[in-house]
């Protein structure tokens, strides 16, 4: 598969839509995509082994941009995509991670260091392509060299190869929204 993405652009809460897309400016990442568990990545990632040096793949909702990235950092992701919920949703807005100090309705456990620093790529993706996505696929993705009009476009590409080495796709639907707790 061959899908359009769109840089989620880094900026804090003082400041009205800044467009900052240098954590996305590498003009190439690979890698092989992970489902958070929990999906949405409003906690700390259960499959955080799993994780480590891999494309960290989160459902929007429950919580802020900020707070999956901090979660898929701390599990050692190398990049972060968005998964939206919407399957009629277009690319009609730029979607912004805040650095800084958390957004006043997220709270944070406590340990937990800030500022929150975005020192990997992230992209957003629409809602209607989530069946394509699969764990352990081996992908490309690649951002045009600047923005357009504010916004930063690119594509994420699966190598066909790696499809057959996946005995069993894991899709989207596989994983729990949000974990158990013992």
């Amino acid at each position: 598969f061959s899908l359009s993405v769109m840089a989620c652009s880094k900026g804090d809460n003082t400041e009205k839509l800044p467009v900052n897309y240098e954590h996305c400016l590498k003009k190439t990442i690979e890698g092989k995509l992970c489902f958070a568990c929990p999906y949405r990545a409003n906690e700390p990632l259960k499959n955080a082994k799993q994780m480590q040096g891999k494309i960290a793949v989160v459902q929007m909702g429950c919580c802020s941009y900020g707070k999956k990235l901090r979660y898929c950092q701390e599990a050692g992701a190398v990049a972060m995509m968005v998964v939206g919920t919407d399957n009629k949703q277009k690319y009609d807005q730029i979607f912004q991670i805040h650095e800084g100090d958390p957004e006043e309705e997220d709270e944070w456990p406590e340990g937990v260091p800030q500022p929150l620093k975005c020192n990997i790529p992230c992209w957003y993706i629409l809602g209607v392509w989530e069946e394509k996505i699969i764990n352990g696929a081996d992908v490309t993705v690649e951002f045009n060299d600047k923005p357009l009009n504010r916004w930063l476009l690119g594509r994420i590409k699966c190598r066909e190869q790696t499809l057959s080495s996946v005995k069993r796709p894991i899709l989207a639907k596989d994983f729990p929204l949000r974990a158990t707790r013992d």
